[in-house]
């Protein structure tokens, strides 16, 4: 199977956004992480040679940490809210009885 282009860039993007790992933004774009790796030293060594700088690497690399940290919490946010769903659930169970 032949991937496409779009496909290989925006799993280069997440790479290095930080969005995941490689082996779990492989798999969302059905390319192994090896070879995903391999895109994305190839495409920062591009980017470097090119001109575009170190600085924007960094900047990124800060954004996909600020994306991981909002996604983190939504997580735990998700987590309190299922709680408070068993715990309502239980109660209900408890009164039908």
């Amino acid at each position: 199977m032949k991937l496409d282009l779009e496909a290989k860039t925006k799993a280069v993007g997440e790479v290095f956004l930080g969005t995941g790992t490689l082996e779990v933004i492989g798999l969302k774009y059905g390319i192994s992480s090896s070879y995903l790796s391999t895109l994305a030293s190839r495409a920062k060594r591009t980017m470097l040679r090119k001109g575009i700088g170190e600085v924007d690497m960094i900047e990124q690399n800060e954004k996909g940490d600020r994306l991981s940290a909002v996604v983190k919490e939504k997580i735990s946010d998700l987590e309190e809210i299922k709680d408070k769903i068993s715990t309502i659930g239980a109660e209900l169970a408890e009164h039908l009885e």
